[in-house]
């Protein structure tokens, strides 16, 4: 593998120091550009991208045209650049919705009842968890108040209250979340496939409320308290899904067949019920139109290149993330791209805020840092481009499986997610936008997961798990894959 040394000035990397190939194709990665892409698939009219919508259609046509002027080739076969499966989405109903707790009563306009069948529950007793008290749910209604904190608490307090209830089999649960970052994050019915059939076994009505006044009531009652609920099935539509795939094909005779997958979601949450001063649209700029717009940069950058590299890359865009990473699922094990040719895969998501956890200047994460070889070439095109990689902190094993790459690592396939951070401050929040995003360290993590996908594609040799004892599985899947080629 030949390293080149580059060094970065303003930004830009220094023409003395470069081949002529790289030099020109990391310069073609600004700040500006990300910028444009973030604003455009973060505005209000794409209506947070959700999984399915017609503002998530757009941002994929976007996308498409963006490959397309790239010149990539078409990645999903007959279908160009769209890789479509066919789904089910249950939607919860919006009429004949009655949710009560104590005196705190709304309806379909602020209640959400995920359900396989119809419920009517009565005047049952219900339990209000409080961490610091006794909270014993089974056979009654377990309910969640959103607490006035971070998100990253947020999300610990309401991971905690499931696991206590869903083992004790409640009737069902109640969660009051006036941000709704709660039910954007963990409360979405999972899709299933076009010819799935119905779970045999029911599991317990879970009820989000959007509603600052029901909260506090709720939080503000004390035992004994009952509850009831009533609100018809979740009703079952079928919604396409759609990645988007575009190839640029490697020069080498042998390892043209193997690919370096260079990806990130482009989906989010969509919109709330609720308003906040008149704002309804979770427009994920960080989260990840970030990741989209290093993606397409990445791909115009290396698509201009005169020289293409040895392995071919794929640039991918899924949808689904969200609601539980089905458009990677799907990609894995029914895409274009056969597993066993997949030799790494880099994915890029919240790439933008420099106020994220462990987020510093100059510096990307990498979940997974310790699973695989992946980390001594990122760590290698981090010095190439002046970005510190970060390691093995609180957080990097722990996000490991909350993105994209978990898909590729199940299947075998070496993969991470590079990030600038973690959490951040408005994570599934309302006020995730644009001018909030610092785009010169974006370019310069964009610029560097550049330089990572060209020293990758230029290697004869394929990535592969360490020894690490969460590795496993990965490792057990990728003796099972691997050929000769890679």
């Amino acid at each position: 593998m030949r390293v080149f040394a580059l060094i970065l000035t303003a930004s830009i990397v220094a023409a003395q120091t470069v081949p002529t190939e790289w030099r020109a194709a990391l310069n073609q990665i600004d700040a500006e550009s990300l910028k444009g892409h973030v604003v455009f698939l973060s505005s209000d009219a794409l209506e947070g991208r959700n999984t399915p919508s017609r503002g998530q259609d757009i941002a994929t046509e976007y996308i498409a045209s963006q490959f397309m002027r790239f010149h990539l080739e078409p990645g999903a076969g007959t279908g160009g650049y769209f890789q479509e499966t066919s789904w089910q989405q249950g939607v919860p109903a919006s009429q004949n919705v009655e949710v009560r707790v104590g005196p705190a009563q709304v309806g379909a306009d602020r209640a959400s009842v995920i359900s396989q069948n119809a419920v009517d529950i009565g005047d049952t007793e219900a339990v209000i968890f409080r961490p610091s008290e006794k909270f014993e749910p089974e056979g009654k209604i377990a309910v969640f108040v959103a607490p006035e904190e971070a998100a990253e608490q947020l999300m610990g307090s309401a991971m905690s209250f499931l696991r206590q209830t869903t083992k004790a089999k409640p009737k069902a649960i109640i969660i009051a979340d006036p941000t709704s970052i709660i039910q954007t994050s963990m409360g979405v019915p999972k899709p299933r496939r076009a010819d799935a059939k119905p779970p045999a076994t029911a599991s317990a009505p879970l009820v989000f409320v959007n509603d600052a006044a029901f909260a506090k009531t709720v939080g503000g009652l004390a035992a004994p308290v009952t509850a009831s609920i009533k609100a018809p099935a979740l009703d079952w539509r079928p919604f396409p899904m759609r990645n988007v795939v575009g190839i640029l094909r490697g020069t080498d005779p042998v390892l043209r067949d193997t690919f370096i997958i260079v990806s990130a979601h482009h989906d989010h949450v969509g919109t709330t019920p609720g308003e906040n001063d008149g704002d309804r649209v979770f427009n994920g700029a960080n989260d990840n139109a970030s990741g989209t717009a290093g993606v397409l940069e990445i791909a115009k950058a290396l698509s201009q290149m005169p020289v293409r590299p040895r392995r071919s890359v794929a640039f991918v865009t899924f949808t689904g993330e969200e609601i539980g990473l089905l458009g990677s699922n799907a990609f894995v094990r029914n895409g274009p791209i056969a597993v066993t040719q997949m030799a790494a895969n880099l994915n890029l998501e919240v790439l933008g805020r420099t106020d994220a956890q462990e987020a510093a200047p100059g510096r990307a994460t990498v979940t997974g840092f310790s699973f695989t070889t992946l980390s001594p070439v990122l760590e290698e095109a981090g010095k190439l481009t002046g970005i510190t990689i970060g390691g093995e902190e609180r957080y990097s094993s722990a996000f490991f499986e909350r993105s994209d790459n978990i898909a590729f690592a199940k299947q075998g396939v070496p993969a991470v997610t590079i990030s600038n951070g973690y959490i951040y401050p408005e994570y599934h929040g309302l006020k995730d936008e644009w001018p909030k995003l610092d785009y010169p360290q974006m370019a310069n993590i964009v610029r560097m997961a550049a330089a990572a996908t060209l020293l990758l594609a230029n290697s004869e040799t394929a990535p592969s798990w360490t020894e690490a004892p969460a590795t496993e599985s990965y490792r057990q899947a990728q003796k099972k894959q691997r050929t000769p080629a890679q």
